[in-house]
């Protein structure tokens, strides 16, 4: 219930709660991936999975990838690569 984002850092998983606490994770992104479940987790990039209620936006970004904005505020852009898009769209879709 708590779990916000888990985000790639120097090769290390980083697991972000809702509350804004941080802890090392000792799984690679893909294991995460696979125990989660998909109606609420979205893996977006190579480096982020997010939690779908932190969506708080998403917007058209450069060369047709998708800007994904989370609550609370993330400072780095989590884009959805063109290749992911319609995926993404679908999911987003099916799930809100």
């Amino acid at each position: 219930e708590s779990i916000g984002f888990f985000m790639v850092n120097d090769g290390f998983v980083y697991l972000h709660t809702r509350d804004s606490k941080i802890y090392l994770v000792d799984h690679n992104i893909e294991e995460i991936m696979q125990r989660l479940p998909g109606t609420h987790f979205y893996r977006l990039n190579r480096q982020c999975i997010t939690n779908i209620e932190l969506i708080s936006s998403f917007s058209t970004y450069t060369r047709g990838r998708i800007k994904v904005d989370l609550k609370p505020y993330v400072e780095e852009p989590m884009l959805v690569s063109f290749k992911k898009r319609a995926e993404f769209l679908e999911w987003i879709n099916q799930n809100i």
